[in-house]
């Protein structure tokens, strides 16, 4: 069963089609030294998240511990190992943007060492009980950041595939993406040179992945269609990395509104919304260069969805 609850992820097992997994590397594990107690920071679907101190360096760092014997620990397992791969191909790259989440090292597959965001993650900033804005200023910024850094990944042969508020930390003013549990890996291995990864145009997966108010709508009729017993290899039933640049536009909105695009109350109305997909409100996005971006990156068609290119255009005097 696929969980749709907001902050939950959709994680449906590949597809036939989808079963070209990256080659994980068994690699000796970077020692992590923990002196401090843990302090808890949070818990989510594949583990928990506390903060530690390094009795070396006495830097602080996060370190995702994985349950190993609960019900879906062979899920948890998996996702972190994809995280701690997707960062390594990512640390191994050259013009590595500063707005991903660095990893300072991991422990097998039960733990890894993050820097530690000491401005949470953007899901608290708005508080969506509140309903809080950032200034334009400061959400084009952010956008900018992130499309640097879908950029990067997308060249790098990776999608994010879960781009939401939750995912997007915040480190001295600036935003760092991270939780790469449910990324897919095109790169044969994290020795590929960054210019041998497949061109992000030929990228392309079926696995029905991601969050029910952020899935494009691609994703979705997927969804729709496992939901109503059909196959996700059907005609039409791939995507690529345009997934997130719809995830972005999903997450400037909300960044601008206080909520994301076709918000509802209750599942059954969210997804008569995502569906539909009626007119969106814009009485709190003032801009006209943020009414565009937004429209563009939501754009329904993915070869159409606007890009790196049009963030940067549209960002550029912020």
């Amino acid at each position: 069963m696929l969980a749709l609850e907001r902050g939950c992820s959709i994680l449906a097992a590949a597809t036939a089609r989808d079963e070209m997994p990256f080659r994980h590397l068994h690699t000796p594990a970077v020692e992590i030294d923990i002196a401090a107690p843990t302090v808890p920071l949070g818990e989510g679907q594949f583990g928990r998240v506390v903060l530690v101190q390094s009795a070396k360096t006495k830097a602080r760092g996060r370190v995702r511990r994985v349950a190993m014997k609960s019900a879906v620990s062979a899920a948890a397992t998996a996702a972190l190992r994809t995280e701690i791969d997707a960062l390594r191909i990512v640390d191994a790259t050259e013009n590595r943007p500063p707005f991903i989440v660095a990893m300072l090292g991991h422990a097998g597959d039960r733990h890894l060492y993050l820097e530690h965001c000491d401005q949470g993650d953007l899901a608290a900033l708005l508080d969506g009980r509140l309903r809080r804005t950032l200034d334009e200023g400061t959400a084009m910024r952010y956008a900018s950041e992130l499309a640097q850094a879908l950029d990067h990944l997308h060249r790098a042969g990776i999608a994010h595939r879960d781009v939401k508020p939750e995912n997007v930390f915040l480190r001295r003013g600036h935003v760092r993406l991270g939780d790469f549990g449910l990324a897919r890996i095109w790169r044969r291995s994290i020795w590929c040179r960054h210019t041998d990864a497949p061109h992000a145009s030929s990228l392309r997966t079926t696995s029905c992945v991601g969050t029910k108010a952020y899935l494009s709508p691609e994703v979705f009729d997927i969804f729709e269609r496992l939901q109503s017993g059909g196959s996700s290899q059907e005609e039409g039933g791939d995507y690529g990395v345009a997934v997130d640049w719809w995830a972005l536009g999903m997450v400037l909105y909300e960044m601008l509104s206080g909520r994301p695009p076709w918000h509802a109350n209750d599942e059954d109305a969210l997804l008569q919304n995502l569906r539909t997909r009626p007119p969106l409100a814009y009485d709190r996005v003032a801009s006209h260069d943020a009414r565009a971006l937004i429209g563009g990156l939501l754009e329904l068609d993915p070869d159409q969805r606007a890009g790196i290119e049009a963030v940067v255009e549209a960002t550029r005097i912020h």
